[in-house]
């Protein structure tokens, strides 16, 4: 039997989640800058109801003067899903006026500035109010992605155990924890943090890659199979997860028909293969280096 190679190949894909939307980086790439191909899955799903009604209120209370930041943030969900981006921007900045601690607005406006590359902005709207004295974990959340992008570790982490001390609760905060610990190499607390996550919300597609990337690092291949295919039965269309299930097959439980389906899955997702990822899969072409991307388009 060939040894096992004990280093990851350097084209692994690790996953970060914010609450309601999906970072993902491109191996151990340093987590800077944004954009990227938008995702197949919305950011922000609020219960918004019947849009024609929400609009007929809205110019009521606008009539009347004072529109509520809540119909404000179904207005523009109703917007985003007619596809009209910028009258669903207007809408939140608006209800943001309105409420500058309004949560849904803030974190989905938040969230657009930042997948704009308008990181400084994404920053201030959420600072004060995670200053306050109990801030939404939401915010406390996406703040410490946010820094993190900004390559501001510490204040992330300090970010995020704030979050789980005051709403242990909150699943994103274990899950965003262990990713932190997955990419400075302590698989032992990375292990914890994502068992504990997906203890609280086993629904989440990027909790389950991940451990599947701590299991796949500790040597554990079947483990590490069981997570990456539970992670394809939340999200079947999972680049990520077919990229990894690729190079496991591939490299470590010797099934190259296996291997050669998820890559091949993986690229008709619109992946990209680096130079040595291709040569390992025989991908025949240009070959570009595999880009960071923000997942998540930042629709409600």
């Amino acid at each position: 039997m060939r040894p096992h190679p004990a280093s990851p190949p350097r084209a692994e894909r690790i996953a970060t989640r914010i609450p309601a939307a999906r970072v993902t980086l491109a191996g151990l790439a340093v987590f800077a800058g944004c954009g990227g191909p938008p995702s197949r899955r919305p950011a922000f799903e609020p219960q918004v109801g019947n849009e024609t009604l929400h609009r007929a209120e809205l110019r009521a209370q606008l009539a009347a003067g004072a529109p509520a930041a809540p119909l404000l943030h179904a207005t523009a969900a109703s917007y985003w899903r007619s596809g009209s981006p910028d009258s669903a921007r207007i809408m939140l900045e608006q209800a943001v006026a309105r409420d500058p601690r309004y949560t849904p607005s803030l974190a989905w406006l938040s969230r657009l500035n930042f997948e704009a590359g308008e990181i400084e902005r994404a920053v201030a709207l959420l600072e004060p109010v995670a200053a306050e004295p109990n801030p939404d974990p939401e915010i406390l959340t996406n703040l410490a992605v946010y820094k993190l992008a900004w390559g501001e570790v510490d204040a992330a982490e300090s970010l995020l155990r704030t979050s789980i001390d005051r709403h242990p609760h909150h699943a994103p905060a274990y899950g965003n924890l262990g990713y932190l610990h997955l990419q400075s190499g302590d698989l032992k607390s990375a292990e914890a943090d994502l068992e504990q996550a997906l203890a609280r919300d086993d629904r989440i597609p990027e909790f389950h890659l991940n451990l599947g990337i701590v299991h796949r690092r500790q040597l554990r291949f079947e483990d590490a199979t069981r997570d990456f295919e539970r992670a394809l039965a939340l999200e079947p269309e999972f680049r990520e997860a077919h990229h990894n299930l690729a190079l496991l097959y591939q490299l470590y439980l010797f099934d190259e028909e296996r291997a050669h389906r998820h890559f091949q899955r993986f690229l008709a997702l619109g992946g990209q293969a680096d130079s040595e990822v291709a040569a390992l899969f025989r991908v025949e072409g240009e070959e570009k280096p595999a880009a960071l991307s923000v997942k998540g388009n930042g629709k409600p």
